[in-house]
């Protein structure tokens, strides 16, 4: 898990509001956001503390503008969550190009130039930041689920190295035959060897094991491992 995810998780404001819009079947970003916001907003706040404005004029001195953008975020660390500044970035045909720094309080400040419709407040470079935190810690817990779901499956399918399956189904695709060539508990996932009737190539895919299907090889033509399409990737092997 990302340095970032872990630490926002670690938060149980956080992770839990996080799992109820997943329970919840929220399933857009922007209604995810506002689902969360209030956890965020009381159990992990964003206190202001604005820095100087800081004006660079790289055309100038290139070396100098980078030493000034370093300090700065020497300053940005040395503070709180919601330690804040704004740079300008001076260019030699006169334009200029305003850009919001803020530190999120765990390590990392987010470096927003993109989009703003005037100068950024607080409040602007604010929502960002925890948007951009709400959407890391929900593919964490997305990925977290995921794993479970898919270790168990794993599990539940008792696979080996050397196992042979009939018609392994990858991203639609049946191929006649396939052999288990590796098997990763840890993650769910399966490593399996395939061969398609009638085409001489050979084909290699790591797969989940909530993805799998396939027939064992004394199986009836009706019985055949059931799963979701998740994450396949065939390649040529």
């Amino acid at each position: 898990m990302h340095h970032e995810a872990r630490h926002l998780l670690a938060i149980h404001a956080l992770r839990a509001a996080v799992e109820a819009a997943l329970d919840g079947k929220v399933f857009y970003q922007d209604m995810f956001d506002d689902a969360c916001r209030f956890a965020w907003d009381s159990g992990y706040p964003v206190l202001e503390d604005r820095l100087d404005d800081l004006h660079v004029h790289a055309h100038k001195d290139w070396a100098d503008a980078q030493q000034c953008l370093q300090t700065l975020r020497v300053a940005l660390k040395a503070g709180r969550r919601g330690t804040w500044a704004l740079v300008y970035r001076h260019h030699a045909d006169g334009r200029k190009f305003c850009e919001a720094w803020i530190f999120d309080g765990a390590g990392e400040i987010h470096e927003r130039g993109d989009g703003w419709r005037g100068t950024p407040t607080f409040a602007d470079i604010t929502d960002r930041m925890v948007a951009m935190e709400i959407f890391v810690a929900r593919k964490a817990v997305e990925t977290e689920r995921a794993t479970a779901a898919a270790t168990a499956r794993l599990a539940e399918l008792r696979l080996s190295p050397g196992t042979r399956l009939r018609d392994v189904e990858i991203n639609q695709t049946v191929y006649s035959t396939g052999i288990v060539e590796a098997v990763h508990p840890a993650a769910g996932t399966v490593r399996i060897y395939m061969t398609k009737r009638g085409s001489r190539h050979r084909f290699s895919a790591t797969i989940s094991a909530t993805n799998l299907r396939f027939r064992a090889p004394d199986a009836p033509d009706s019985t055949r491992g059931d799963a979701t399409l998740f994450g396949a990737a065939a390649t040529l092997a």
